[in-house]
């Protein structure tokens, strides 16, 4: 009898206000930005995938390396610098340290793993600091001079 008053009376029962119905609207576009998150990676896996697997033209590979590139850009990596690198490498023979640009690279850090990052031949577009970097080769056992001086004492380059 007193839960029928109760009732009757409105006590018990819940009436949705706008603050009620404001957070499910919340919730829903929690929930639709998770699924749209879902679907653009199983369809960035497809694309993995269909890239490894091979029998591609050209056209199709280049399109599919250039869309994986583009996403990981996004969500990957992070362009850090531009960097002129170089590469060091000493000779054997006559001992000097010659010096080898290799080039204008993208200095890219992997947004999760603070101890990888990569170069990306070319330079960035957007506006970074830009900075050298050095590479040490392994010793060669002759470089170009050396070489060129070797072939020149056998006979087999004449002046």
């Amino acid at each position: 009898m007193l839960t029928e008053s109760l009732i009757h009376q409105g006590v018990g029962t819940m009436q949705p206000t706008q603050e009620y119905e404001d957070d499910f609207a919340d919730l829903d576009a929690i929930i639709a930005t998770g699924e749209a998150k879902r679907a653009e990676s199983r369809a960035i896996m497809a694309k993995q995938k269909r890239l490894a697997k091979g029998n591609l033209t050209e056209d199709e590979r280049l399109t599919l390396t250039a869309e994986l590139r583009a996403w990981e850009d996004a969500y990957v990596w992070t362009t850090v610098a531009a960097v002129a690198l170089f590469h060091t490498q000493a000779c054997v023979t006559c001992g000097h340290k010659h010096r080898f640009f290799m080039g204008w690279m993208t200095q890219q850090n992997h947004k999760r793993d603070p101890n990888c990052r990569r170069f990306v031949r070319g330079k960035p577009i957007e506006p970074v600091p830009r900075r050298i970097e050095e590479h040490s080769q392994p010793a060669a056992e002759m470089c170009s001079d050396c070489a060129e001086a070797c072939l020149v004492i056998e006979g087999f380059i004449k002046d």
